[in-house]
């Protein structure tokens, strides 16, 4: 369940930081992916889904984000477009860029533009936590120290 913008931002503004949950922003235009990615992160984190480059540019702008998890082959602009335009705006938002036709030439040229980490598909979605969790968790350290992101 995505929660309405209002509620997001009156977290996202809540003096008491210790309860503001990490935003998570999903880019794919996949709907059973962003489904299902949603479903299984909305436990630890507040999850927001685009299905297009447009769409998440618009929510990072609107909601802001704590990290991305981006697919990289989309219609229209595709994710490294999209990469390069987060970095443009935003160059310390950790990335994770999900793909299914990445090779390493398309792995170095992501890294090359600063994502966080690279992952192909098919995937388990306990990798996805795990590598996600550790990209919040360097940020929450640095720029929210009182997360708590212990299960």
């Amino acid at each position: 369940m995505i929660l309405p913008i209002e509620y997001h931002k009156a977290a996202a503004t809540d003096p008491d930081e210790e309860y503001r949950v990490p935003t998570i922003l999903v880019v794919d235009d996949d709907p059973g992916l962003r489904k299902a990615l949603s479903i299984f992160l909305k436990f630890q984190y507040f999850v927001v889904s685009a299905s297009s480059a447009e769409e998440a540019t618009m929510l990072l702008e609107e909601l802001g984000a704590d990290a991305v998890i981006l697919d990289y082959k989309m219609p229209g602009k595709d994710g490294l477009e999209l990469l390069r335009s987060i970095r443009s705006r935003y160059p310390k938002l950790p990335v994770l860029l999900l793909s299914g036709c990445a090779d390493e030439s398309t792995e170095q040229r992501a890294k090359t533009l600063g994502v966080n980490g690279c992952m192909r598909k098919p995937f388990e979605l306990e990798e996805v936590v795990g590598s996600l969790a550790e990209l919040v968790r360097v940020r929450g350290d640095t720029e929210h120290p009182n997360w708590d992101l212990s299960l």
